[in-house]
């Protein structure tokens, strides 16, 4: 005999199904926009994948730069940025610059610097910043201006900072002319 038709059982039962369609009832509908079917690629494309270029072995267990050595926790946090001479790569707490292949290198891949800490880029800045390396940071290059933007999250307090230089116009990203800081209030 099913438990749900058990006369011990019986009661319960119908208690749970009633509780679990109470429970249905305020859960949200999931839907999808209209027309969303017409543009959702359920099968492969009949072009060939793109072509890789070029592969390396970027910042992990064991990396080996002119920096030393890499020890990672988990879960790792990874950021990349592609300029046109330069691959940036953040792991956590831990940065590296390798070369690419153009005008300035022969070369992909290999490994100018790192792996250094993160708060590096911030050196001779002054405050949290440089103080606490801090994981979780995010790269990127901006090709308009020529320039590599590093944002690194300080997850506490700090005081505001009123001298602030200008942002960078360097286009080499182990030589930023300047460092910039934005402090924004956190919730209590």
């Amino acid at each position: 005999m099913p438990i749900a038709h058990h006369p011990l059982t019986g009661f319960q039962a119908g208690f749970h199904d009633r509780e679990r369609e109470e429970v249905a009832a305020t859960l949200p509908t999931m839907s999808v926009p209209a027309g969303s079917a017409d543009v959702e690629q359920t099968t492969f494309g009949t072009k060939p994948p793109a072509t890789l270029v070029a592969s390396f072995d970027g910042l992990g267990v064991g990396f080996t730069g002119p920096q030393g050595t890499a020890n990672f926790r988990n879960p790792s946090d990874n950021t990349l940025a592609v300029g046109p001479n330069h691959i940036v790569q953040i792991v956590n707490t831990r940065m590296a610059i390798f070369t690419k292949k153009g005008k300035q290198y022969d070369t992909t891949g290999l490994v100018l610097y790192g792996p250094g800490e993160t708060r590096n880029v911030f050196k001779g800045f002054g405050g949290g910043c440089e103080a606490r390396n801090n994981g979780d940071a995010v790269v990127r290059y901006d090709q308009l201006a020529d320039r590599w933007l590093i944002v690194m999250p300080i997850f506490s307090r700090l005081p505001v900072r009123q001298d602030a230089p200008p942002p960078s116009k360097a286009g080499d990203p182990a030589k930023p002319k300047s460092v910039c800081a934005s402090d924004w209030p956190m919730k209590r």
